[in-house]
């Protein structure tokens, strides 16, 4: 099991500026933030303040979080990171087939810029969700108005942290 407490240190040539660890997962605190009975793996409470000392030593400025499939779609976990993290980080959701627009927009507004979807795990937590449906909830999600929580950028350059 990956430990949290190994040093880290600058690389030989510094990074660009704003550079950014592009997928990160916080786990826990399990008081708080308990993993979903629905997990494949247990792993040991990873907070956000062990991943900003490694990124202050190698000279990371931003993070993307990714939602830990850990968690299942209860996002509190990464949505509070993000809360910490401010204009410093964005984040991926993992979120159920019926989730309302308004609750991805209230995601959208805390951070969140994208969703996971996980299909190799999609049927065994949604059974009542045919494999047709899980395939039109990709369109779904792609379909939604600009001002929901999907925008895709057409280039690398056009994208606004």
């Amino acid at each position: 099991m990956q430990t949290l407490g190994r040093s880290h240190r600058s690389p030989c040539e510094p990074l660009p500026a704003p550079a950014a660890d592009c997928h990160m997962h916080v786990f826990g605190p399990y008081d708080r933030f308990p993993l979903g009975a629905e997990r494949a793996y247990n792993v040991p409470e990873a907070p956000l303040g062990a991943h900003e000392r490694m990124k202050a030593a190698v000279g990371l400025e931003r993070t993307v979080l990714v939602q830990a499939s850990g968690h299942g779609t209860d996002n509190r976990a990464m949505l509070a990171a993000l809360a910490e993290l401010g204009p410093r980080g964005r984040g991926v959701a993992v979120v159920a087939p019926q989730t309302p627009l308004a609750e991805l927009q209230r995601m959208h507004k805390a951070g969140v810029r994208g969703v996971r979807l996980n299909l190799y795990t999609f049927a065994a937590r949604h059974p009542s969700a045919s494999s047709r449906h899980s395939a039109g909830t990709c369109s779904s999600f792609a379909s939604r108005p600009p001002s929901s929580l999907l925008r895709a950028p057409s280039s690398a350059r056009a994208f606004r942290w």
